[in-house]
C-alpha cells in the first residue's frame, strides 16, 4: 500500500473503522485534479491520461463485481472508487502472501488437508 500510494488514502474514524478517501490516493491524483478542473478526456495531458487509465481499469473491475457505493447506489463509471482494491486484487494479494508466508485460512486448509496429496503434505 505504501509503494503504490494508497496507504495515505486510508484513515481511521472515531469508531475505529478504516475509511478510504479516493481523492487522497496517489495512484489517481492526476485524474482527480483534472476532474476538479473540469477537463474533458481530450484535454488530459499524458500523466492525467495514465492516471485515468488506472482509474478506468479499477472502475471496470468494481462494476463487474457489482459494488455498491457508501450511499447505497450501484457504482458507475465517474464515481469515486469506494475502496482502494477490488475483491479480485485483494484475493490475489492474499494468495501471494499465503504462498510466501505459508498461512492458510480455514477453507484453504481444509481443502489441502482432505485431499489425498494434501493429507500427505500436512
Amino acid at each position: 500500500m505504501r509503494r503504490d500510494g494508497s496507504f495515505e488514502a486510508h484513515t481511521l474514524n472515531d469508531n475505529g473503522e478504516l475509511i478510504y478517501d479516493f481523492s487522497k490516493d496517489a495512484r489517481y491524483k492526476d485524474y482527480v485534479q483534472a476532474k476538479k478542473q473540469g477537463k474533458s478526456l481530450s484535454q488530459f495531458n499524458e500523466q492525467e491520461r495514465e492516471s485515468y487509465a488506472r482509474y478506468f481499469a479499477a472502475a471496470k473491475e468494481f462494476i463487474n463485481e457489482g459494488v455498491v457505493n457508501p450511499d447505497g447506489s450501484l457504482f458507475k463509471l465517474g464515481d469515486d472508487l469506494p475502496r482502494a482494491y477490488s475483491n479480485r486484487e485483494s484475493q490475489s494479494m492474499k494468495s501471494i502472501a499465503d504462498n510466501v508466508y505459508g498461512y492458510y485460512n480455514k477453507e484453504d486448509k481444509s481443502l489441502v488437508h482432505y485431499m489425498f496429496l494434501g493429507g500427505l503434505y500436512m
